[in-house]
């Protein structure tokens, strides 16, 4: 069905307000729609409060996971199961207005060129509505306008055109929503509904300072519980917005098909501005662990290996003046992703034979040349190996 809106609620730790979060989407004006409850903690019984809610309409669909799949694969598993053309997530405790699911999908049905909507939500104890509006026809800058936004829940619980979401890896990673949220950008706009209206439950704050205090392993199991919780493997706790921009790194450099339609360098260039960006708005505990984290994150992709053609690509680009001036003119903008590469740490990889010989023809080159702008070229093509 073409108005099919599919709507995934992981169940990873709670039922409490699970009836009130089913009752408003059953609410709803649009009746077209179906709920995938994806539970990943529940006992498998009669007395199961979300097997009991599924008994309740045909429209509710129970999966239960063999337990403990983590959060982010229980999202996954959530989209994985459903069938509209039309998909969002929503928290346990969340509620929708009843027009919420009608005035996302008119609006999305109205403009063809949005990837996703955004509804409006407020707190249960609070009226905050910061609206998100990515309206750029170049998908790059909207992928930049997105990486300089305030996001908040309301942008991962918005509703996706399924196209552009469900053909998407996870992976299970801290920071992931914002890999999966850039390339959302990259494939169209996003624009917040003003009239879809929800309320966030706003979970208990526990406070740790007081509990460090009484219990002095209380930080080590606080990070423990929630790698728990989240699934992730526990090094990735230690320096979290590092994983966040190794992924959107790695994801629009090497991983992403949707990426691969932009031209190698401006790929390679807006893989950089993210990485940096994020490094500079969150801050980064160690950036000397990128090749380390992004190798443990991707074990399948060969990272090494990539960073290793990148290195080539770039030096031999700079050797040659041809190649160099339409690539990178002004010079400047081979400074920006050099100067980005060299905070990854790329010198620390060991050269391949390959990269020995053009370092070797390089040098040779700046030992005999007296054109300033090759030497200025070579000077940023060696700072690559450092």
């Amino acid at each position: 069905m073409s108005d099919l809106v599919s709507v995934g609620i992981p169940l990873t730790e709670t039922f409490e307000g699970l009836t009130g979060t089913v009752d408003s989407i059953l609410s709803q004006t649009h009746r077209t729609f179906e709920i995938v409850l994806v539970d990943d903690f529940g006992d498998d019984d009669d007395d199961n409060p979300a097997k009991v809610l599924a008994e309740r309409d045909d429209r509710i669909v129970y999966i239960k996971t063999p337990g403990h799949f983590g959060i982010l694969p229980s999202h996954a598993e959530a989209l994985a199961r459903s069938k509209g053309m039309y998909f969002m997530w929503i928290g346990v405790g969340d509620t929708l207005d009843p027009e919420f699911l009608s005035a996302c999908v008119n609006r999305l049905k109205k403009k063809r060129d949005l990837s996703m909507v955004v509804g409006s939500s407020r707190g249960a104890d609070s009226d905050d509505d910061t609206p998100l509006n990515i309206g750029e026809e170049d998908p790059v800058r909207r992928v930049e306008s997105f990486l300089e936004s305030e996001i908040g829940l309301d942008l991962w619980y918005g509703m996706f055109r399924r196209p552009y979401v469900a053909t998407i890896p996870f992976r299970n990673a801290v920071g992931f929503e914002m890999a999966l949220l850039s390339e959302v950008a990259f494939g169209g706009k996003i624009e917040t509904v003003s009239e879809a209206l929800c309320v966030r439950r706003i979970p208990a704050v526990v406070d740790s300072e007081s509990e460090a205090s009484e219990e002095p392993d209380a930080e080590f199991d606080m990070a423990a519980s929630t790698g728990k919780a989240l699934g992730v493997p526990d090094f990735q706790l230690g320096d979290p917005y590092l994983v966040l921009a190794v992924q959107l790194f790695c994801n629009i450099a090497f991983i992403s098909n949707n990426f691969a339609a932009l031209p190698k360098i401006d790929r390679l260039r807006l893989a950089v501005h993210a990485y940096t960006r994020v490094a500079e708005r969150y801050g980064i505990a160690d950036e000397g662990q990128f090749i380390s984290f992004a190798v443990r994150i991707y074990p399948e992709a060969r990272i090494t290996e990539k960073l290793h053609e990148v290195r080539h690509y770039l030096s031999a680009t700079l050797y040659s003046q041809k190649e160099s001036k339409a690539v990178f003119e002004p010079l400047s903008r081979a400074g920006d992703i050099i100067n980005g590469l060299c905070r990854l740490k790329i010198g620390r990889l060991p050269a391949t034979q390959k990269e020995r010989e053009i370092v070797a023809k390089i040098r040779d080159r700046f030992d005999k040349s007296q054109s300033e702008a090759f030497k200025n070229r070579a000077i940023l093509a060696l700072a690559l190996f450092l």
